[in-house]
């Protein structure tokens, strides 16, 4: 029996996004995204794994394109499975902020799944999406690296031709399981995907097809917000480092567990 449902609420507009509880300092760079998305005709769905309270959805689907489906998936209430304990919230909270947010039939757009990320398959996502592929995948649920890699494998099988991923905590100490997952995620599919850009607490991987595209949207994000565009890395939150479509520049890990920057092939 599916989880979904598509929400339809009261809308209070007593908010804007940026008033969720919550921490995201990546709303610029997703409104940029989106924003350049609708203009190359860019058309898929969004989702979000891991939406807590609802900030960063909250602007995801307040930059969307109007009618199209936003989908939230995260536990809510079924603790059980959190596994790393690492965000708690409940479905009443989550749907209450954004009411706060949004008219009727932004909220109409919000399709939610309730349930853990690692036991959701492509067809009941796509049956989510409306069976259209996504152009914009949060990866912001449980940060193990069994996690993470389950995850990021699902967000590739549904991911747009000229889609991004999204990645929560990449950079976080706190959580190490992500960045390890991640870099052996990139390494699996070194051949498709590429890492383009990290800062803002988010790593951003895209299609190595879509790699030029998305090193045109960052470098024009940076000049508009004067973040960093080469050079050192994104060392705080409010810095986003380009890392081009050539180069991965993320850790290999060998046999030992030692990591070394590398240049991928293109």
């Amino acid at each position: 029996m599916s989880n979904a449902v598509v929400f339809v609420g009261i809308s209070f507009l007593s908010m804007s996004p940026s008033d969720v509880p919550g921490f995201f300092y990546a709303e610029a760079a997703v409104r940029h995204i989106l924003t350049v998305q609708k203009e190359q005709g860019i058309e898929g769905a969004l989702a979000e794994i891991g939406v807590h309270h609802g900030k960063s959805f909250a602007t995801m689907l307040d930059a969307s394109a109007s009618g199209v489906p936003v989908v939230a998936i995260d536990v809510f209430e079924d603790q059980h499975l959190n596994y790393d304990r690492s965000g708690n919230t409940t479905q009443d909270i989550f749907l209450s902020n954004l009411r706060n947010v949004f008219t009727a039939s932004r909220l109409q757009q919000i399709v939610l799944h309730k349930g853990d990320s690692m036991e959701l398959k492509l067809s009941e996502l796509l049956r989510l999406t409306r069976h259209l592929k996504v152009a914009l995948l949060s990866v912001d649920g449980c940060h193990t690296y069994r996690c993470t890699m389950s995850d990021l494998d699902l967000a590739l099988s549904v991911l747009h031709d000229k889609g991004v991923i999204m990645v929560d905590d990449y950079a976080n100490i706190g959580w190490p399981g992500v960045a390890i997952a991640t870099g052996a995620f990139l390494q699996k599919h070194q051949t498709e995907i590429v890492a383009v850009a990290v800062g803002k607490n988010k790593l951003f991987i895209c299609r190595r097809s879509s790699a030029l595209l998305y090193s045109s949207i960052f470098q024009s994000f940076c000049r508009k917000h004067q973040c960093k565009v080469k050079g050192g890395t994104a060392s705080s939150d409010q810095e986003m480092y380009i890392l081009g479509p050539k180069q991965e520049m993320l850790p290999k890990f060998n046999e030992n567990g030692r990591g070394k920057s590398r240049q991928a092939a293109t």
